[in-house]
């Protein structure tokens, strides 16, 4: 087991992919470290050969950086071990599992979006409940006493009829949302279906980051499941499958679910952290305290060690100070991720109530527009 652990760590952090082979072992070239920012160089891939050619001058003594791709921190720290503090953004990794989970979670707690899931092609649906009281007390002074009881029976023989006609109701109305279980299940089950047969549901993840906020493909799996089926019809005769929201139109009663399902995604993905952003700050500056100088970007910090025991008393047993800081310094940035996802919901529903009666769909451009740089 230990020698299959060193041997996927190797592959994982060393390894080069290749046209001709998949991945590959090259040594010297795993020796250069990566730079995003300013490499000096990048892999050519040709087949058989991978050449590497210098793209800006090499002073003396500097140390040549390759550029290993353009990523995210959260797969530099699984993969690599490392942090690219000249990274321009941090992100979150997303499963459609998650964002599957999130939507149905939504759908199952809002009666009136199953309607309009289940709405007929020409219409939304609408839900109307008929009832009347009949319990009805008369009581007139003037009636005399034979009239008064003949009253009072009437009304407890309505009022009989009445509870079971209620019971009846009650009975329907269970039948029919095990009816309408029933038939959302199936409709969530073709509309997932048909979101792997086009290649959005599938082993693949999204990437939050404040680059790029509110990926495309994420928004098309919540709108998917939550459109009405005339919607849904119109949606699977496109060409394109995913939905661009900074230039398309898109109903606001769906870009109201849109937001609602983020914000509880946004909370979901916050419950897996064990640690607050405050605890993960403070944290970082004592870490900072056993330095021997301030982190700048784009070094490796240093220990402080008093005499030969590390003075870092708050390190779990076996974890390297570099490594709890480089930990610290995603976790760091991908709550600040979420919170800017969460701010920009929020401002999403406040442009709605502000802006009613504009144009469908401009509080999503504006948002998405502005974040996809």
């Amino acid at each position: 087991i230990e020698d299959l652990r060193w041997a996927a760590s190797v592959v994982a952090s060393r390894a080069f992919d290749s046209s001709a082979v998949g991945v590959a072992l090259v040594p010297f070239a795993d020796a250069l470290n990566h730079s995003s920012a300013s490499p000096h160089t990048r892999m050519d891939d040709r087949g058989q050969i991978l050449t590497f050619h210098l793209e800006r001058t090499v002073s003396e003594g500097e140390e040549i950086l390759n550029c290993y791709g353009h990523h995210g921190n959260t797969q530099w720290l699984l993969n690599g071990g490392f942090v690219d503090r000249s990274n321009p953004f941090e992100d979150v990794v997303v499963t459609p599992a998650d964002v599957v989970s999130c939507t149905l979670a939504h759908l199952r707690e809002n009666r009136e979006l199953q309607v309009r899931c289940l709405a007929p092609s020409d219409e939304r649906g609408s839900s109307i409940a008929d009832g009347r009281d009949n319990r009805e007390l008369v009581q007139d002074r003037t009636l005399g006493v034979e009239e008064r009881e003949v009253c009072e029976r009437n009304a407890c023989e309505a009022q009989d009829d009445d509870g079971q006609e209620h019971q009846e109701e009650a009975e329907e109305e269970e039948e029919e949302d095990e009816e309408g279980s029933t038939a959302l299940n199936g409709a969530v089950c073709a509309r997932l279906s048909f979101l792997q047969e086009v290649g959005l549901i599938g082993d693949h993840t999204f990437s939050i980051s404040s680059v790029d906020l509110l990926p495309d493909g994420l928004a098309t799996i919540v709108l998917v499941l939550s459109m009405a089926r005339r919607e849904f019809a119109g949606y699977r005769s496109r060409s394109d499958h995913v939905i661009d929201l900074a230039s398309e139109d898109v109903d606001a009663d769906l870009l109201q679910c849109l937001y609602t399902v983020l914000l509880r995604l946004v909370t979901a993905l916050e419950q897996k952290f064990k640690t607050s952003l405050e605890e993960d700050l403070q944290l970082l500056a004592s870490l900072h305290e056993y330095l021997e100088e301030p982190v700048v970007m784009g070094t490796t910090p240093k220990r402080r060690r008093d005499g030969d025991e590390l003075a870092t008393p708050f390190l779990p047993p076996g974890v390297r100070p570099e490594n709890l800081h480089n930990v610290l310094l995603l976790r760091v940035g991908q709550k600040r991720v979420l919170q800017e996802l969460r701010r920009h919901c929020e401002e999403c529903f406040l442009s709605g109530d502000e802006d009613e009666g504009e144009e469908e769909g401009g509080a999503a451009r504006d948002v998405t527009a502005g974040d996809k740089k």
